[in-house]
């Protein structure tokens, strides 16, 4: 057998990388969706298991850096691919609610689902239209608060704002989604793939939020989620990663919106949080007293089921002072919960 030598700069650089593994597997947190440790509720109504499949949907949208293999952050020799500091979005690129944010759709590809303009024309139209309908209401939201926003989501209208993506790996493997390796994947490919600045200037946007769809079928096992900002964030690209079915239902415009609220800095109101200091006292309240919140559930409260038509749900004071329509909360005072990023 040849025996190998090693100067000193590959030695280092083998230590850092033998150190870099390591630090990121203890780190990585053990993110289980709620979703999936809710006893079934027949009423619906508690746990919203039955009759509310998004109930628990966008669980990591966690603040903390070490999400997934969050940790490249860390660049001590200059040579993570992803590394490119935020310093222009200080929040993301979803950043304040009121002005224009467009929706990019990267119709997602993989080696067990496709996309096919002929056969999946029904559920790309009906994309298209729960798209318009979440972005109609949260332009809705914004005004009942004295702001203006527009939301621009028409891949069909605007070219410019659909790409297609494939993916190697299964888009529904949670394990792929929950620890974070899907992230790192979707930023490289709109770092090469996508001008955001262009896109900014061509439609005059103040925010972009790129939502990932999968066509996925009732076998899915993956859930809806968020991948929103947080401090440390290799990349600004704030995503959103949307199965077509996810809990054996179609997704319903009101999960469309709630998802792009989270983009925007609303924390889940049904799931504990040690990030917002939101623990099972502050739930059994909200359940009580803001029952119709869309961050705690996007059923449709006067027929228990999704509503594909319009969305009935709730942006209350707590949501509203989280995504920077309000900047105080009487709710959040008394509960001590954490202070919005709109205001840090």
């Amino acid at each position: 057998m040849k025996k190998q030598t090693y100067n000193l700069f590959t030695i280092i650089v083998m230590i850092a990388a033998v150190l870099r593994i390591t630090f990121m597997t203890i780190s990585i947190p053990s993110l289980i969706f709620s979703d999936l440790l809710v006893e079934p509720d027949p009423t619906g109504i508690a746990n919203n298991t039955t009759t509310d499949p998004s109930y628990g949907t966008g669980n990591n949208t966690t603040t903390d850096p070490s999400y997934g293999t969050g940790n490249n952050y860390l660049d001590p020799f200059g040579d993570n691919p992803f590394w490119n500091s935020s310093n222009y979005f200080p929040h993301g690129s979803a950043g304040e609610i009121d002005g224009t944010t467009i929706v990019v759709s990267i119709f997602a590809s993989d080696p067990y689902s496709d996309w096919d303009s002929s056969r999946d024309a029904k559920t790309i139209a009906n994309i298209k239209k729960y798209l318009s309908i979440a972005g109609d209401y949260l332009e809705d939201v914004v005004s009942d608060y004295g702001k203006t926003a527009t939301f621009i989501t028409d891949f069909e209208a605007n070219p410019d704002l659909r790409y297609d993506m494939y993916f190697e790996d299964q888009l529904t493997d949670p394990d792929y989604l929950d620890y974070g390796d899907i992230d790192y994947d979707v930023w490289e490919y709109i770092y090469d793939n996508i001008d955001q600045s262009e896109l900014m200037t061509e439609f005059n946007a103040d925010n972009v939020i790129y939502m990932v769809m999968v066509n996925s079928d009732e076998s899915n096992e993956a859930i809806t989620c968020t991948r929103n900002w947080y401090d440390g964030m290799p990349y600004e690209y704030e995503i959103i990663y949307l199965y077509n079915i996810d809990y054996e239902e179609v997704n319903c415009p009101a999960v469309y919106a709630h998802e792009m609220l989270h983009a925007f800095g609303a924390p889940d109101l049904y799931a504990e949080s040690e990030d917002f200091r939101i623990d099972e006292d502050f739930l059994s309240y909200v359940e009580e007293n803001m029952y119709n919140d869309i961050m705690l559930t996007c059923t449709d409260l006067s027929s228990y089921e999704y509503n594909y038509r319009n969305v009935t749900n709730e942006v209350g004071e707590v949501t509203a002072y989280y995504v920077g329509l309000t900047d105080h909360s009487d709710i959040v005072d008394e509960w001590n919960l954490r202070e919005s990023e709109h205001l840090e």
